[in-house]
C-alpha cells in the first residue's frame, strides 16, 4: 500500500509541473464539449456552447478555421476516416457538414429529437451515426445526404455512441444504464446488451474490436469483451462521473477524463501512466493518433495542448 501511495505522490506532482507547462487553446466563448483530432493528427477540432465550431493546428495551437451556422450549443464533433469532412451536432437540433480546411457549411440536416449527444463515422465514411436525447439513433447516407433510418432503442436519453472497427456494429449508451450493441446492415433486436446500471457518458471500442469501454456517472471506466459479454476489468474514481473514453490507435492505452482529472492508463493493466488536473472542469479530452499529445476542454472556455512525457507514450 505504500508503494501505491508513493506513485501517486509522484504521479500528482508531475501532473502539476505538465499543467504549468500545457498550451491553451484560446478562442472560443462558452465552454468546451467536445473534441476530435484528423485521421492524420494534424488537426483536432473543437465544439464549444458558444455555438461554433474551431479547427486548429495540432502542431502550434493556431486556429485555422472557425465553423459558424450552429444556433445554439455544440454537443459533439467527429472527422471522417479521410479527414476530409468534419460533422458536428448541437442543440439547435441539427446535424452539419464541413469542409474543415474552410469552415465551410456543405449540408445540414434536421433531426426530430430534442438534441443530438454523439456522433460517428463509419470507417469507409459511407454512413454517420448519431445519437438522441429521445433514445433514437440516426443513420444519414453520406454519398447521396439522405436521412436513411432511425431507430427507437431506448425511452430515456443517449449520451454515448461507437462505431466499431469493422464498421458494421455501433454501440449506444446514455441515461438507462445499458449499451445496446446494433447492428447498421439490418434493423433487428440488440446484437447484445450490457448492463451497467448507471447513466453512461461515453464509449469506446478497441481498435482489434473486441473490447469495449465505457465510461460512467459512478466514476468507473469499465471494459467489455462484447463477443462474450463478459465485464474484463473495472477501473474506480469514485464520486467523480467519468465524462470521455477511448483508446488510442494502437490500443496500448486507455484515455479517460472525469469532472476533476485527466488519465492515461495501460490498456492491459490499468496500470495509470500518466494523471494531470488543469484549470476548470474537464468536459472532453482526444488522444493524438501517435498517442504524443493529447487535448483537453474544459468549462472555462479553453482547450489545452499537452505533450505527453514518454513513458505515457
Amino acid at each position: 500500500m505504500s508503494l501505491r501511495l508513493t506513485v501517486g505522490s509522484v504521479l500528482l506532482l508531475s501532473s502539476s509541473l505538465l499543467a504549468q507547462s500545457a498550451r491553451e487553446l484560446a478562442g472560443h466563448d462558452g465552454a468546451v464539449t467536445c473534441l476530435a483530432y484528423q485521421p492524420n493528427g494534424t488537426c483536432l477540432a473543437s465544439g464549444s456552447f458558444d455555438h461554433t465550431v474551431r479547427v486548429w493546428k495540432a502542431a502550434d495551437g493556431n486556429c485555422l478555421a472557425v465553423c459558424r451556422g450552429h444556433q445554439d450549443k455544440v454537443t459533439a464533433v467527429a472527422y471522417s476516416s479521410q479527414g476530409t469532412i468534419l460533422a458536428s451536432a448541437a442543440l439547435d437540433r441539427t446535424v452539419r457538414l464541413w469542409n474543415p480546411r474552410t469552415g465551410e457549411q456543405t449540408h445540414k440536416w434536421f433531426v426530430e429529437d430534442r438534441a443530438v449527444r454523439a456522433l460517428a463515422f463509419t470507417p469507409d465514411s459511407g454512413l454517420l451515426v448519431c445519437a438522441g436525447e429521445s433514445g433514437s439513433v440516426y443513420i444519414f447516407d453520406l454519398q447521396t445526404h439522405q436521412f436513411i433510418q432511425r431507430r427507437q432503442v431506448s425511452t430515456q436519453p443517449l449520451y454515448a455512441l461507437a462505431v466499431a472497427p469493422d464498421g458494421q456494429t455501433v454501440a449506444v449508451a446514455g441515461f438507462e444504464g445499458r449499451i445496446e450493441l446494433l447492428s447498421l446492415a439490418a434493423e433487428s433486436a440488440p446484437v447484445r446488451v450490457l448492463d451497467v446500471g448507471q447513466p453512461i457518458y461515453s464509449l469506446g471500442f478497441h481498435p482489434e474490436g473486441t473490447r469495449l469501454a465505457c465510461g460512467s456517472e459512478d466514476g468507473c471506466v469499465r471494459i467489455w469483451d462484447i463477443r462474450s459479454g463478459k465485464l474484463l476489468a473495472t477501473h474506480e474514481r469514485p464520486h467523480r462521473a467519468v465524462v470521455q473514453v477511448s483508446y488510442s490507435a494502437d490500443g496500448r492505452r486507455l484515455l479517460s477524463a472525469d469532472t476533476a482529472e485527466v488519465l492515461l492508463r495501460e490498456a492491459e493493466t490499468g496500470a495509470i501512466l500518466h494523471s494531470h488536473a488543469i484549470l476548470g472542469k474537464p468536459l472532453c479530452v482526444a488522444l493524438a493518433p501517435d498517442g504524443r499529445q493529447l487535448c483537453t476542454g474544459t468549462d472555462r472556455a479553453s482547450c489545452w495542448l499537452l505533450e505527453l512525457p514518454r513513458r505515457a507514450r
